[in-house]
């Protein structure tokens, strides 16, 4: 309904109309959930958590990962270098943020936290979820780095 866009309040009629017609059809159907059968694997978004795969992530000399879970899309890893109390470099490992949207954010915001030494810089027009999990996955590498 909403193409490349977070969800607000535009499509509730949606929603309600269709919440309605799957439901009415759920309490009418004689199936029941032993009828219906999965003929493959159920595709996870977040792989690195369902198979440990952040343990995998080689990790150079002053190097941290850093997560957050409160991305539009799910996990968001970065490798973080950080020493002497500057930023080096900060590399998005994994992500499943909205393209043309949440993806802009994780392309564009990792430099500027580098130029700025922080994660206090301004947000990404129209991803301001996605700039605030960046942020706080950054500064969770920064605090392994301070230990």
């Amino acid at each position: 309904m909403c193409v490349n866009r977070y969800q607000g309040g535009g499509n509730l009629a949606e929603c309600l109309i269709f919440g309605k017609i799957a439901g009415e059809r759920a309490a009418n159907s004689e199936a029941t959930h032993e009828d219906v059968k999965l003929v493959a694997a159920v595709p996870s978004i977040n792989d690195l958590v369902n198979t440990n795969q952040e343990r995998q992530i080689k990790l150079g000399p002053d190097q941290y990962l850093g997560s957050s879970e409160t991305g539009i899309g799910g996990k968001i890893v970065v490798r973080v270098t950080y020493a002497n109390d500057k930023i080096k470099q900060v590399e998005v490992i994994e992500n499943h943020e909205t393209e043309g949207i949440g993806a802009v954010a994780v392309k564009k915001l990792p430099q500027e936290i580098v130029s700025a030494n922080s994660t206090n810089v301004d947000a990404v027009s129209g991803a301001s979820t996605t700039t605030n999990a960046l942020e706080e996955a950054v500064n969770n590498a920064i605090k392994k780095a301070k230990r």
